[in-house]
């Protein structure tokens, strides 16, 4: 495999958007403990308002790792689009590709927590990031070692389009490019426009990161899981599939592996995907091996899902301590 070791930040491009936390679960217990007299000692549950969005959780995981890393989106002139920006700032991320929008108001995800999670977009239509553009975009894709985006906001236009052009450019300079396909079929649905995004934007990438059932299938056609993924393996391509607690499998044209994830206990399996990105990026721009990223990535994810919301990522300590020491899943 290819050595990808660099010096040069990683860059991170597409949404950053806030998740305003609603406790409606906890709310109703302490409702209930306050109508019976039990509510002595206990704290009300208020809202959160934290940093999201998929490349959000990615690029402030990678900067907790301790790899330069840099941002480039496009948020409201707003309160919360102020915030976003000190959040990934304090994060230890370069925002100077992040751009505010004075027409456009922040996307704020709602996120209703009780037994499950709810989401709710607000606005529901024509928010800030969706009108990221070509006059956005770093001038120079050769200034950056690594860039990673997600599919997540690939419904959107003209962000999408905007992007893929410039993983596009990326793979005509030289630049390695990971794509998570993040596609969320079940929430927006495959028509040909996304369908055809999420091919070019493949079609760019160094490494291709997805779960081969929910995506790689359903956008290859080919109903047979390995058969899938290897149709999307060349010499210039690697393909590593995440499915849950099964373990992660790579695909190259030289070999293919599979490595089982860290037995966390599982709390809330949000952000899984964005900070395993977090870990495995990071490992291969250090010069890790593929294996080695994919134990990175594990442990980033396992960390995440044992706490609540996506943005959790382990420092460098933490991640090494649950390599070296925490076990995992056998089958």
């Amino acid at each position: 495999m290819k050595n990808f070791k660099t010096d040069k930040p990683v860059l991170c491009i597409g949404d950053l958007i806030a998740d305003m936390l609603i406790p409606y679960g906890e709310s109703k217990a302490y409702s209930a403990a306050l109508m019976e007299g039990r509510a002595d000692g206990m704290t009300p549950p208020t809202p959160k308002l934290v940093c999201g969005g998929t490349n959000g959780n990615t690029v402030c995981g990678i900067a907790g790792l301790g790899i330069r890393s840099m941002l480039a989106s496009r948020v409201g002139n707003d309160g919360t689009g102020r915030f976003l920006k000190r959040a990934v700032e304090e994060a230890g991320v370069d925002t100077r590709y992040v751009v505010f929008d004075d027409e456009h108001e922040t996307l704020v995800s709602l996120t209703v927590i009780d037994e499950d999670r709810s989401f709710f977009a607000w606005p529901p239509e024509n928010s800030a990031g969706q009108f990221y553009s070509e006059k956005d975009l770093p001038p120079d894709p050769k200034e950056f070692g690594w860039v990673h985006v997600s599919g997540a906001f690939f419904f959107l236009s003209p962000i999408a389009e905007t992007v893929v052009s410039f993983l596009e450019r990326c793979k005509q300079e030289g630049v390695p490019v990971s794509f998570d396909l993040n596609l969320r079929a079940e929430m927006f649905g495959m028509n040909e426009r996304r369908t055809n995004l999420a091919k070019r934007a493949m079609a760019a990438a160094t490494v291709i990161l997805g779960s081969i059932k929910d995506e790689i299938c359903l956008i290859t056609g080919i109903k047979d899981e390995l058969e899938a993924a290897r149709s999307l393996v060349d010499e210039q391509t690697i393909v590593v599939t995440r499915d849950g607690p099964r373990p992660v499998r790579v695909f190259t044209s030289e070999e293919e592996f599979a490595v089982p994830p860290y037995d966390a206990k599982k709390v809330d399996a949000t952000g899984a995907g964005d900070n395993f990105d977090s870990g495995f990026v990071s490992a291969v721009v250090s010069g890790k091996t593929l294996e080695e990223a994919v134990r990175w990535g594990n442990a980033c994810s396992a960390y995440c899902i044992a706490r609540q919301g996506g943005k959790n990522c382990p420092d460098m300590a933490t991640m090494l301590d649950i390599i070296q020491n925490m076990p995992v899943v056998t089958y």
